[in-house]
Formats: structure tokens, sequence, C-alpha cells
């Protein structure tokens, strides 16, 4: 499984990347180690950005599995432009997934809610409540 890294991350390794393929040019003369380097380095390189967990690596591998169903009761019905609001609710990074193998391209704007008073079975809850 492929892991996603920050920009900030990507530009440090990439910078150390060259510091090492410059002392192994100079220095060395093991040819091995400038082909390693250098699939290390164009790996990172291709490297695609998305959800970055540092410290914790999501497992998708059954992300395939997800399906969402509509619930009438929780119907948006409010339409501007013939452009359709949408709540989903459940995981984010399924929904997310999901989202964007059904609405690339399509979508404006995403706003996820943090899963505040985890345990409801109601989106409503008091932020203050603490």
């Amino acid at each position: 499984m492929s892991i996603n890294i920050s920009k900030k991350k990507k530009e440090e390794i990439l910078a150390k990347i060259t510091i090492i393929k410059d002392f192994i040019d100079r220095n060395s003369k093991v040819p091995r180690l400038m082909k390693d380097l250098l699939m290390i380095e164009n790996e990172i390189k291709n490297k695609k950005y998305g959800l970055v967990f540092e410290e914790y690596e999501e497992d998708i591998r059954n992300i395939n599995e997800i399906c969402l169903s509509e619930k009438k009761e929780l119907s948006i019905e409010v339409a501007v432009d013939g452009k359709k609001n949408m709540l989903i609710e459940g995981e984010n990074l399924e929904a997310l997934i999901l989202l964007r193998q059904e609405y690339r391209e399509k979508i404006n704007i995403i706003c996820i809610d943090p899963p505040y008073n985890t345990g409801n079975k109601t989106l409503k809850y008091n932020d203050y409540d603490y």
C-alpha cells in the first residue's frame, strides 16, 4: 500500500536525496547505490497528494466494498441554479473516496464536520458542552 506524504516532508526528503547523490557521485565506486537512490527519488517524486496521516496508516483495502444509500428523510431540497446539495453521514474517508469516484470535477466545496459527541445517533450536538 502506498503512503501519501505531505509537500513539506516530500521537499525535505528530496533535498536529502540530492545531498546523498552528490556524495555518492564524488566518493562511491558502487554504481548500484546511485541506481537505488534514483529509484527512491523517482518513487517519492511520483507520490500523489491526498489525505495525509503522517503517523497513522489508514487501511483502505476494502474501500471498494463501500456504497452510499440515499435516505429521503435526510434530503436537502435547497438547490441553486440546478446545483444539488448533499449530506453524507458516515466515515469521512469512505465518503471522500466515493465522492471522488462519482463526482470528480463536479464538486465546488466539501465541508467535513468533526465527529463531536461520538456515540450519538443524531447529527445534533452542543459544541460548548465540555
